[in-house]
């Protein structure tokens, strides 16, 4: 959840600043998913500013076999990222511990998700 989230918040903002998970604020699992089972991650972003973001998400699991209506409730999460550029600390964090490098972001375009 913390990965699809960070995509989202990065994308929100154009992909400009340094994105990290600084919290999760809730997460309840009720279930453990099984060999077979397909996970889906449903993000959606309750606050976006200057200092980082708030998500909440569903996880669902469902049988690949049976299809999205066997969909039963997995976890539900909260997560706050933060915005590290925009960071009172004045220290400088390298490129490299980052995701949204050209490589990836040429990943993002070519699956069109960039578009």
């Amino acid at each position: 959840m913390a990965q699809t989230a960070g995509i989202m918040v990065g994308h929100a903002r154009g992909f400009a600043e340094k994105v990290i998970l600084a919290k999760i604020s809730k997460a309840y699992f009720y279930a453990a998913a099984q060999p077979g089972q397909t996970l889906r991650f449903s993000a959606q972003m309750e606050r976006i500013d200057d200092a980082g973001a708030m998500i909440s998400g569903v996880v669902e699991v469902y049988d690949s076999h049976l299809g999205p209506q066997s969909a039963s409730k997995l976890a539900d999460i909260e997560l706050l990222f933060s915005h590290i550029d925009q960071n009172r600390s004045g220290l400088d964090f390298p490129e490299h511990n980052f995701v949204f490098t050209d490589q990836f972001m040429g990943l993002l375009q070519r699956s069109g998700f960039g578009e």
